[in-house]
């Protein structure tokens, strides 16, 4: 199953993800969304990793996420690249909590 989380800035003080999945054979699940005040301690690109990934770890999606601004201009979009490490990787690219985030897998 494929799984992606597109967020974008709600308001003047909400950030909005927006969870979609796609199973393998082209059906969708519903949407699930999750909404965060916008923290003006951070900036734009880390308050929507932080949104997308609270999300990500409310559905239980482990594993390693990246981002990056969608093409429509209006916010980002998530994927879910990897979740066989062992833990949270040592390197990726860009900057962690801004490009990409890790969800540590339940036990």
């Amino acid at each position: 199953m494929m799984q992606g989380i597109w967020t974008s800035r709600y308001g003047t003080s909400d950030v909005k993800a927006i969870a979609r999945t796609r199973n393998s054979w082209g059906g969708e699940q519903p949407e699930m969304a999750l909404r965060l005040s916008y923290d003006y301690a951070l900036n734009a690109d880390e308050n929507h990793a932080a949104v997308a990934a609270a999300l990500a770890l409310k559905l239980g999606w482990d594993g390693l996420w990246h981002g990056g601004g969608r093409p429509d201009n209006k916010g980002y979009m998530f994927v879910k690249i990897a979740s066989a490490y062992a833990g949270a990787p040592d390197t990726s690219i860009g900057r962690e909590g801004v490009d990409w985030f890790y969800i540590e897998p339940r036990t």
